[in-house]
């Protein structure tokens, strides 16, 4: 009986190729995370903006500032607001609900959508002159 000599050489070879070809795919997997990461960093980060935006808007419509649409889209860089506006019902009767919708791109494509609503009371002509109540009813 004959005894085959395997090469040592090709097996070698062989090992080699494969943990080169394990290794390049662990590199190609943790890539892959990074650049996934980064981009729902991004997008948390647009989102957060979004919020805040809608939120400032909310605050100065409660503040009296009152502006269209386009104006409050101008103030931020890669926003648009829309607002809608409904009467108040309920308990919320004499205020105006407010929804406001933002649109936050990135790199141009649109990564965040935030809606906020809030009650906004509504301004009227008398609110200066009864504003500081009255002073002369404590004689």
């Amino acid at each position: 009986m004959m005894k085959r000599k395997f090469a040592r050489k090709g097996v070698l070879q062989l090992e080699a190729i494969a943990a080169l070809t394990i290794l390049l795919f662990v590199l190609a997997a943790f890539a892959t995370f990074l650049f996934a990461s980064a981009r729902s960093g991004h997008i948390l980060i647009d989102r957060q903006r979004g919020v805040l935006a809608a939120e400032a808007v909310l605050n100065e419509a409660r503040a009296g500032i009152r502006l269209s649409d386009e104006a409050w889209s101008e103030r931020y860089d890669d926003i648009t607001i829309r607002i809608e506006r409904e009467p108040g019902a309920g308990e919320f009767n004499g205020c105006e609900m407010w929804t406001v919708r933002v649109e936050t791109q990135f790199d141009g494509r649109t990564t965040g959508i935030v809606s906020l609503k809030g009650a906004i009371p509504m301004v009227t002509e008398n609110d200066d002159a009864t504003a500081g109540g009255d002073a002369d009813e404590d004689a």
